[in-house]
Protein backbone atom coordinates (compact mmCIF):
# COMPACT_ATOMS: atom_id res chain seq x y z
CA UNK A 1 0.00 0.00 0.00
CA UNK A 2 2.86 2.11 0.72
CA UNK A 3 4.12 2.32 -2.90
CA UNK A 4 0.67 2.66 -4.36
CA UNK A 5 0.26 5.91 -2.04
CA UNK A 6 4.11 7.20 -2.74
CA UNK A 7 3.37 6.54 -6.79
CA UNK A 8 0.93 9.19 -6.48
CA UNK A 9 2.92 11.90 -4.77
CA UNK A 10 4.07 13.99 -7.81
CA UNK A 11 0.44 14.08 -8.74
CA UNK A 12 -0.45 15.02 -5.52
CA UNK A 13 2.03 17.90 -5.31
CA UNK A 14 0.87 19.43 -8.58
CA UNK A 15 -3.04 19.66 -7.64
CA UNK A 16 -2.20 21.11 -3.71
CA UNK A 17 -0.21 24.01 -6.18
CA UNK A 18 -3.56 24.41 -7.72
CA UNK A 19 -5.97 23.78 -5.16
CA UNK A 20 -4.36 23.89 -1.53
CA UNK A 21 -5.11 21.16 -0.26
CA UNK A 22 -5.46 17.38 -1.17
CA UNK A 23 -5.25 13.95 0.32
CA UNK A 24 -3.89 10.97 -1.47
CA UNK A 25 -6.94 7.89 -0.52
CA UNK A 26 -5.81 4.33 -1.28
CA UNK A 27 -8.65 2.58 -2.76
CA UNK A 28 -7.00 -0.97 -2.90
CA UNK A 29 -8.94 -4.45 -3.69
CA UNK A 30 -7.61 -7.91 -3.86
CA UNK A 31 -8.49 -10.19 -6.68
CA UNK A 32 -9.97 -12.08 -4.40
CA UNK A 33 -11.81 -8.86 -2.55
CA UNK A 34 -9.73 -8.83 0.31
CA UNK A 35 -9.37 -5.07 1.46
CA UNK A 36 -7.40 -3.08 3.82
CA UNK A 37 -8.54 -2.56 7.45
CA UNK A 38 -9.04 1.13 7.16
CA UNK A 39 -11.13 0.97 4.07
CA UNK A 40 -14.52 1.55 5.41
CA UNK A 41 -12.92 4.73 7.07
CA UNK A 42 -11.19 5.68 3.95
CA UNK A 43 -14.08 5.30 1.69
CA UNK A 44 -16.15 7.54 3.95
CA UNK A 45 -13.95 10.18 3.33
CA UNK A 46 -14.94 9.92 -0.05
CA UNK A 47 -18.66 9.61 0.71
CA UNK A 48 -18.64 5.92 -0.88
CA UNK A 49 -18.67 3.67 2.37
CA UNK A 50 -21.96 1.92 1.16
CA UNK A 51 -20.05 0.64 -2.28
CA UNK A 52 -17.06 -1.54 -0.58
CA UNK A 53 -19.25 -4.61 -0.73
CA UNK A 54 -20.27 -4.06 -4.41
CA UNK A 55 -16.45 -3.14 -5.45
CA UNK A 56 -15.64 -6.69 -3.49
CA UNK A 57 -18.18 -8.20 -5.65
CA UNK A 58 -16.91 -6.83 -8.90
CA UNK A 59 -13.24 -8.05 -8.53
CA UNK A 60 -14.24 -11.72 -7.70
CA UNK A 61 -16.28 -12.03 -10.55
CA UNK A 62 -13.65 -10.50 -12.55
CA UNK A 63 -11.44 -12.85 -11.29
CA UNK A 64 -13.55 -15.52 -11.77
CA UNK A 65 -13.39 -14.61 -15.39
CA UNK A 66 -10.16 -14.26 -15.59
CA UNK A 67 -9.17 -17.59 -14.18
CA UNK A 68 -10.25 -19.93 -16.43
CA UNK A 69 -8.92 -18.31 -19.63
CA UNK A 70 -5.67 -18.48 -17.68
CA UNK A 71 -5.75 -21.80 -16.22
CA UNK A 72 -7.13 -23.44 -19.81
CA UNK A 73 -9.91 -24.79 -17.85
Amino acid sequence: MKEKIERYQDLKREFKRILKEVDVIPVIIGALGTIHRNMPEWMKTLAMHGLIGKQQQVCILGTARILPKELDI
